[in-house]
């Protein structure tokens, strides 16, 4: 399909919201080669996102500009994966949601109404404000003070908000979107991707914290050189599986490979264990989904103290 032949209506929908079917439809008719010009878009775009810089979406009616939006948001996807720094992301995620949101408090009603339903959240119009049952706003609405249920306003059984509430409301369910699949694994990213990620400038407060993040999970490193006799399956829940996925970065395969090799080495202290690879896997998998991070030292002591790998 020609960039010609998509309706004006597909596309701006696409370029403000590139995590709706809309986009998803428009990159599959296009065909997504890779063209090293996205790349730089793509790196403009993380850059912008990690500083900042770039809060809302310029109104245009040129159908390329639209397209390259669309396009370096594919490419900021593989880019802020390939840096392969895990604390990036949450910023990212951050910052395209909130760019979304923005977007969303100016669109039509029927656009956001659209987009919400995408999003699994119905709201339905009354007169200039938006209601929502007391059940989904209670399932769906951020965690914070703005959305506490004392500061809504509440009628039998409906929450009502101003479109701007809404837009802001909506803003915690197109991160979660936008997180599904991030960080992609580096196997699956093109060389020209790793190799460009490099280029990409992070602010040096984003660098300060990589660092603070490493040696705050220095021990768990060492802990995967020290096999234990006991145990395991809550040194897979609770420490190894979230610190793979969620602070290393690494997708479920290699997650639960690594994981996979450290408890055979276990079995060579103790061979009595019921932690296996499907079990493993399942921990991987249920730590990304729900972003969990690994426990703390001093509670990872408590659990682990007397099997003798933390010494004192």
């Amino acid at each position: 399909m020609e960039l010609s032949e998509i309706s004006d209506q597909a596309l701006d929908i696409a370029y403000k919201y590139p995590f709706s079917s809309e986009a998803k439809e428009i990159i599959n008719s296009m065909g997504l080669r890779f063209e090293e010009r996205f790349l730089r878009y793509g790196k403009v775009r993380v850059e912008k996102d990690l500083d900042g810089s770039e809060k809302k979406f310029e109104d245009t009616s040129m159908k390329e500009i639209k397209y390259i939006h669309l396009l370096s948001y594919i490419y900021s996807r593989m880019l802020i994966s390939a840096t392969g720094n895990r604390s990036l992301i949450p910023k990212y995620i951050k910052a395209e949601a909130g760019r979304a949101s923005a977007a969303l408090s100016e669109d039509s009603n029927e656009i956001l109404m659209k987009i919400a339903g995408s999003l699994g959240i119905r709201f339905l119009p009354e007169g200039k404000e938006f209601g929502i049952s007391f059940v989904n706003f209670l399932k769906s609405a951020p965690r914070n003070a703005q959305f506490s249920l004392q500061n809504q306003e509440l009628s039998k059984g409906v929450v009502y908000l101003t479109k701007e509430r809404c837009a802001r409301f909506l803003e915690g369910a197109v991160a979660l979107e936008i997180k599904k699949n991030l960080p992609i694994p580096a196997k699956d990213l093109p060389k020209e991707v790793l190799l460009y990620a490099k280029r990409i400038n992070v602010p040096e407060a984003e660098r300060k914290e990589e660092k603070k993040d490493n040696r705050t999970y220095n021990w768990i490193e060492h802990l995967m050189e020290t096999p234990i006799d006991d145990v395991r399956h809550r040194t897979v829940n609770l420490i190894l599986a979230p610190y793979l996925v969620n602070v290393k970065g690494l997708g479920e395969e290699d997650a639960s490979k690594k994981i996979n090799e450290y408890i055979n080495r276990c079995k060579e202290i103790n061979p009595h264990t019921n932690v296996n690879e499907s079990y493993i896997r399942y921990q991987c998998r249920y730590a990304k989904s729900k972003g969990l991070k690994p426990l703390s030292l001093d509670k990872a002591k408590d659990l682990l103290r007397t099997l003798g790998v933390f010494e004192e």
